[in-house]
């Protein structure tokens, strides 16, 4: 989250939802977008950082 704005993105769906939006777009559409691509490819690469140091310290 920064200043307020979450990204959210559902697993199940391939979905992403923008909070300042309020809005879902796909997973493909949204990397499409100029606007969003750069916060939806921070976000997966946030979190596989994160899944990879749970996993390291398994």
């Amino acid at each position: 989250m920064h200043n307020g704005v979450r990204t959210l993105f559902d697993f199940r769906s391939e979905q992403v939802f923008f909070s300042e939006s309020n809005l879902w777009k796909s997973y493909h559409d949204a990397l499409e977008d100029p606007h969003y691509k750069e916060r939806v490819t921070r976000l997966l690469r946030d979190w596989e950082a994160l899944r990879w140091r749970e996993h390291s310290t398994e």
